[in-house]
């Protein structure tokens, strides 16, 4: 798929903006302050409250979480709407402060848009989910952003889901492009067509989820190892295949924090801590993981679906170069996994991993911000350059080119100048 020609389809979005006002007339008043930073008030917003005494007047700073503000929302949308609240909070200070409105056409017919937003009790943003339909509804964009407050940095993470949708009514088809950003990084891009159909909340990830799709591809890469498997930073196909490569030293990580209360006589754990240095030695030997053997450090995985066809790319770092190695997956229910992620039964997918040639088919090496095919060997093979362009052709453009041109970023603007051409058009007439 070219992405940028993709994504110029969707200038036909119907935009709207919302925002936020904490405070009501004190608004102008609330300050921030380090000194207060929490889970509860992520900028350490306050608000003075004076006291007064018979000599001066004393001011003090009420962190906003403990206090009880007025809350306003309001939705900006040029086009002819109406808006159909169903979530709405007055103010600040409670456990979970929610907002839910739909905007809806001028004649409540059709969905436009969609916001969804969860504040901390200080008014933070917490959860944001909003959607964006054209006209007759066949393009949708959703944006999803969870942000997570860290204790020790005192820091914001976000992790963005941003999904462009076209219900391609000539070939009955959803052809559907998913970005998936951790902290601003794009992590990993999703390109797959099915057929139209009403979509339901399945609990169960299955194979029968990949089989449906027409064309299916989905590249996770961290540009470092990855050690710890994350749902939110990608697929759901790439994040099972993560917890292959990461479980183990998870678990590692795990028994030597166990191991390390042995002599501390604050905890009674009654654990066999031979049987857990047993463990470690042998789960640290790679002889006993299927997983090893790849060339270099795993950083992250493709999937391909394409005719009959299921294959995993492994994809390693060493030395700068990044490795990309075949594996052939099709028929091993890779993907039939139960509400936790284990699989019902790996055992013919194990041996697809354990069996498979793991010499890599090419490598490239990331130059100005871009993916440049480099040789294996002293020179570049008819092999490598087929492998290569066989894979770019599920994705012209490489992550540097996709963050360069902002492609994975919601602005919308561009959207908002399309849509106004429009209306002014309507009213000529």
């Amino acid at each position: 798929m070219n992405i940028e020609e993709f994504l110029n389809t969707f200038n036909d979005i119907i935009p709207f903006k919302f925002q936020l006002k904490i405070g009501g007339a004190k608004s102008k008043s609330i300050i921030s302050n380090k000194e207060l930073i929490s889970s509860q008030n992520w900028k350490g917003k306050s608000c003075p409250f004076y006291k007064k005494n018979l000599l001066e007047k004393n001011i003090d700073y009420i962190p906003l979480e403990k206090l009880n503000l007025p809350i306003e929302l309001t939705i900006q949308c040029s086009y002819p709407h109406t808006l159909k609240w169903e979530k709405k909070s007055k103010s600040t200070n409670k456990e979970q402060t929610h907002f839910q409105v739909r905007i809806l056409s001028e004649d409540n017919s059709r969905q436009l848009g969609y916001l969804s937003i969860y504040l901390t009790p200080a008014g933070d943003i917490d959860h944001k989910l909003c959607s964006f339909s054209n006209e007759n509804g066949t393009h949708k964009i959703i944006q999803s952003i969870n942000y997570s407050y860290d204790e020790q940095t005192k820091k914001v993470i976000p992790t963005e889901y941003l999904s462009f949708i076209f219900y391609n009514l000539e070939t009955e088809l959803e052809e559907k492009l998913s970005f998936y950003k951790v902290d601003g990084i794009l992590k990993c891009i999703t390109i797959n067509k099915q057929g139209l159909k009403n979509h339901g909340v399945s609990i169960v990830w299955t194979d029968n989820k990949i089989k449906e799709q027409q064309e299916f591809f989905s590249r996770f890469c961290n540009n470092a190892k990855v050690q710890h498997a994350t749902p939110l930073a990608c697929d759901m196909t790439n994040y099972i295949i993560n917890k292959d490569f990461t479980s183990k030293l998870e678990r590692i990580k795990e028994l030597l924090r166990i191991l390390s209360y042995e002599n501390n006589s604050k905890y009674n754990f009654h654990y066999d801590y031979d049987k857990l240095r047993e463990e470690i030695e042998y789960l640290s030997d790679p002889k006993n993981d299927i997983f090893s053997g790849f060339y270099g450090e795993y950083i992250g995985n493709t999937i391909i679906k394409s005719d009959s066809k299921l294959i995993l790319v492994v994809e390693t770092l060493k030395d700068n170069y990044h490795y990309f190695t075949s594996v052939d997956i099709t028929s091993t229910d890779a993907f039939d996994v139960d509400f936790d992620f284990e699989r019902y039964s790996g055992k013919s997918y194990y041996q697809a991993i354990e069996k498979s040639n793991k010499i890599p088919i090419f490598r490239v090496k990331i130059e100005n911000g871009e993916e440049v095919l480099i040789p294996l060997g002293n020179k570049i093979t008819d092999d490598e350059i087929k492998n290569y362009e066989k894979f770019k052709s599920y994705c012209i453009e490489d992550f540097g080119i996709i963050e360069n041109k902002k492609m994975a970023t919601l602005s919308l603007d561009k959207y908002s100048n399309r849509e106004r051409e429009q209306q002014l058009k309507k009213y000529k007439k």
